[in-house]
């Protein structure tokens, strides 16, 4: 594929990007979220974050942006970037989200889960990795959580732990599902299949 457009603005490392009707959100090291058009043009840059932006999610039902940041907070903003709330909680930076159930999932440095309602209250913190927790996905109705334990954990809707799966020999850095089954990376070179 030819590249058509060269997308500049942000000053640090570009982390993460998620599309939003007819917009492109990303996010960066630099603290900012991009807004940008179609064409490659920034409409407004977001500065309400303090370090790195290192996930950003649409939620599907509310309509809602969440970001997810370095600077230990997760922030809910309109789809046109106007600030909602602020989520505090985790103790250490935040590394993903993800949507389960209706609720907004966190996995962050400090080895923790958070499970937030559509307002941005956290309504259950949920406990058992001992390192990093840097994604997440739903599969077979639970929620998995992949880390640098180098586990991947299951939970239920409540946030109640159900299984630990070991097998991995170092991190797990992504997880997704495909085809019925729930597909790990790891920097063990590796992929995992599980059931």
């Amino acid at each position: 594929a030819d590249c058509v457009q060269k997308c500049t603005g942000h000053e640090d490392r570009v982390c993460c990007l998620t599309g939003v009707g007819d917009a492109v959100w990303s996010g960066s090291d630099d603290s900012t979220v991009r807004i940008w058009n179609q064409r490659g043009e920034c409409q407004k840059v977001l500065t309400d974050h303090r370090r790195g932006v290192q996930a950003i999610l649409l939620h599907p039902d509310s309509g809602t942006m969440w970001t997810a940041s370095d600077d230990k907070s997760i922030r809910l903003w309109t789809d046109s970037g106007e600030p909602i709330a602020t989520c505090t909680g985790h103790s250490k930076g935040v590394k993903c989200l993800a949507v389960f159930q209706g609720h907004v999932w966190s996995g962050s440095d400090d080895h923790t889960v958070r499970i937030w309602d559509d307002t941005g209250r956290c309504v259950q913190v949920c406990t058992g990795h001992t390192g990093t927790v840097l994604c997440m996905a739903v599969h077979s109705g639970r929620m998995f959580t992949g880390a640098c334990d180098n586990t991947v954990r299951a939970w239920d809707g409540a946030g109640h732990p159900l299984m630990q799966s070991v097998g991995h020999t170092h991190w797990i850095m992504s997880a997704i599902e495909m085809g019925g089954h729930l597909w790990t990376a790891s920097a063990d070179t590796t992929l995992r299949i599980w059931e």
